[in-house]
């Protein structure tokens, strides 16, 4: 899983929209949100029925990564602002 900053849609009162996105299968899952991406990302993937497994999280511009053992590790966040899309 990577997640990288769109910096395009940051404003002077809020943060920049996050994307995540994975490929699993040869198919590309992705989500956006200003307060975790990732998150919304295990929604869509949940939704679409891909089974909970260990993965890795690296953010451009970073040189490192976290790892957890699911995708569904931290739970569900409250991100009124999120906006996901399983068919990009």
């Amino acid at each position: 899983m990577r997640q990288w900053p769109d910096e395009q849609t940051r404003t002077p009162k809020n943060a920049c929209l996050y994307q995540a996105e994975v490929v699993i299968d040869g198919k590309r899952y992705s989500a956006g949100s200003r307060r975790g991406a990732p998150f919304a990302l295990a929604r869509v993937l949940v939704a679409a029925g891909v089974l909970d497994q260990p993965v890795s999280l690296t953010q451009e511009g970073l040189q490192r990564s976290h790892d957890a053992p699911q995708f569904t590790a931290h739970g569900d966040a409250d991100d009124r602002g999120e906006r996901t899309d399983a068919d990009r």
